[in-house]
């Protein structure tokens, strides 16, 4: 097991809420057992600033959806919350005033297929950026965007009740597994166990 082992007062990475969704087992065989695979494709490996910079100069027009061209980049945010137990780093934001005068913020996330699947974990991680955002900077953030693919496509993430609500709830069982670390029950699909390079370790699995 982990550092987490010792600690009272447990902050989740936010890029665990994505493989808990993937798969719960992911979480524990990495965390508990600490089994450390070669990760398949499906694990998105990040991007470097200038791989990033040409996916968004591919989706340039952004004032369609609704980032106005004066607005601020940042890359490589540091987040961390002890109120929702999260900690991550959101790959990019663009910081504006809107025109009744409000600070907004649009995080965006980047990922290298050319579709979104299993998009249930990426829209997590999307919006617990957002939640963390709003709380480091004092801001309300309706919306998230995932730009992925080798054309910079868009995919849209609206951050409401629901979404956050969803953060919060994956992040409790998350945490619930540091207090009983025992092997989770699975409901990966096939498609899912065959892209999983812990499917070895799961004996009831395909």
């Amino acid at each position: 097991m982990r550092s987490y082992e010792n600690n009272e007062d447990i902050s989740i990475p936010i890029s665990m809420l994505r493989q808990f969704c993937f798969c719960p087992r992911i979480v524990f065989f990495s965390e508990f057992k600490d089994i450390q695979p070669v990760y398949g494709e499906w694990v998105n490996k990040g991007m470097d600033f200038h791989t990033r910079q040409e996916m968004l100069i591919k989706r340039r027009n952004l004032e369609n959806l609704g980032i106005p061209k004066r607005a601020k980049l940042k890359t490589e945010i540091k987040l961390k919350s002890t109120a929702y137990n999260l900690h991550g780093v959101c790959d990019a934001a663009f910081f504006f005033v809107d025109q009744k005068g409000n600070n907004k913020i649009v995080p965006l996330e980047f990922k290298t297929s050319e579709k979104i699947s299993f998009v249930t974990g990426a829209e997590l991680q999307i919006a617990a950026y957002a939640m963390l955002l709003e709380e480091q900077y004092s801001c309300t953030i309706d919306e998230g965007f995932i730009l992925y693919g080798s054309k910079g496509k868009t995919y849209s993430v609206k951050i409401n009740k629901e979404m956050k609500n969803k953060v919060k709830n994956t992040t409790a069982r998350i945490t619930s597994m540091f207090e009983m670390p025992i092997i989770p029950d699975s409901s990966a699909t096939e498609k899912q166990c065959s892209q999983c390079e812990y499917l070895n370790f799961c004996a009831d699995r395909y």
